[in-house]
């Protein structure tokens, strides 16, 4: 295994179609499989439907249809369903807003579930089970996951399958699960579509996660700097900023294709490299004293990082969760303009790719 922590060698591994590769978990899973004689039939199907770890023909037979629904023009249609989302869930925030709140729980997971429901189109019945299961399934890109977790992981995967195809015939016409199985019925089959889907239901997680950092680091600041910080022009001029510094994401993987060569040491294929995304993108040489947010300059609208990957399997939903963030954090401060966390009492997921809150009480203060 190689972590790599710079800017610039990162670049090149996520770009790098030849010598780096995503990760082979389908191999990883049968020898899971065969070493312990357990049938991961179903999870080897859903897996192999997973943009993350395909590559080559396969990936882009896929890819190249799909992400025409996700360029930056096209994924504007659904801004008035994000705006939708976020305004329920402000309204439910309103009615408890008095009482003891928890960050995680009463804002950014319903959040999550009010975009499952009127962004996707995806009806949950229930929210606790849905939340348990969306975090089984994040397990999915964890390599080094034990037997049990895959067992639960694969039984998650079928529940999150038969509830999408329960629904597969009513998603409403102007949700983006209606938009692109239209897209993709004559290219795919079906359960390959059910698959495609799913990825695309559990990878919001990240962005909501993502929300929940930027709010802690503006609970922790002035009254004034939020203020600032929130506004929407601010925000909109500064997203990738935000997502650079305050992203759940730690890791990304791939996997050598052949013996390469990084800063100087040979790396024999098949080995497992890290990218550590929280140094990468803090990396002075890319970004000089840019690493604080207040110390980021008041207009840089075009900043690289490497939160969403890149090259061919950069993140798919990128600029879908760049539109979540910039609608959510002007449109939450605007109606609550500060918030604070006891972060004593935070309680973190047990997760090594990315930093994820369980819990962490908050509480609303007026303002002066």
């Amino acid at each position: 295994m190689q972590v790599i922590k710079d800017f610039k060698t990162a670049k090149r591994i996520l770009s790098s179609k030849e010598e780096f590769g995503p990760p082979n978990m389908y191999n990883y899973i049968e020898l899971i499989e065969k070493e312990s004689g357990i049938d991961f039939t179903e999870l080897k199907r859903h897996l192999k439907m997973f943009l993350p770890f395909m590559h080559g023909k396969e990936h882009l037979d896929i890819r190249k249809p799909v992400n025409k629904i996700f360029t930056h023009l096209a994924i504007e249609r659904f801004n008035s369903n994000i705006i939708e989302a976020i305004e329920y869930r402000l309204n439910e925030i309103e009615k408890i807003k008095n009482d003891s709140i928890d960050l995680i729980v009463d804002i950014c997971d319903n959040f999550y579930i009010d975009m499952t429901e009127i962004l996707f189109g995806v009806k949950i019945s229930d929210r606790k089970e849905f939340i348990k299961q969306i975090e089984i399934a994040t397990k999915s890109v964890e390599r080094m996951a034990s037997v049990s977790q895959f067992i639960k992981l694969q039984n998650v995967l079928i529940d999150l399958n038969n509830l999408i195809i329960k629904q597969y015939d009513n998603f409403p016409a102007n949700s983006l699960f209606k938009v692109i199985s239209e897209h993709t019925k004559n290219i795919m089959t079906k359960e390959e579509i059910v698959s495609l889907l799913i990825v695309l239901l559990i990878a919001p997680r990240a962005t909501t996660e993502t929300i929940s950092h930027i709010m802690v680091a503006y609970s922790e600041m002035e009254d004034e700097k939020i203020r600032k910080y929130s506004s929407f022009e601010w925000v909109n001029n500064h997203v990738d900023d935000l997502i650079r510094l305050y992203a759940s994401t730690n890791l990304l993987s791939k996997e050598t294709k052949k013996d390469v060569k990084i800063n100087g040491k040979i790396i024999p294929k098949g080995t497992q490299v890290l990218i550590d995304i929280p140094s990468i993108n803090r990396d002075n040489k890319q970004y000089g004293e840019q690493v604080e947010l207040e110390k980021i300059d008041d207009y840089s609208p075009s900043i690289s990082h490497l939160t969403f990957g890149s090259g061919s399997h950069k993140c798919l939903g990128a600029e879908l969760s760049k539109n979540i963030i910039k609608e959510f954090i002007p449109r939450f401060f605007e109606k609550f303009p500060i918030i604070k966390c006891d972060l004593s009492k935070q309680i973190f997921y047990k997760a090594e790719i990315a930093t994820r809150i369980k819990n962490l009480p908050a509480k609303f203060i007026e303002s002066n």
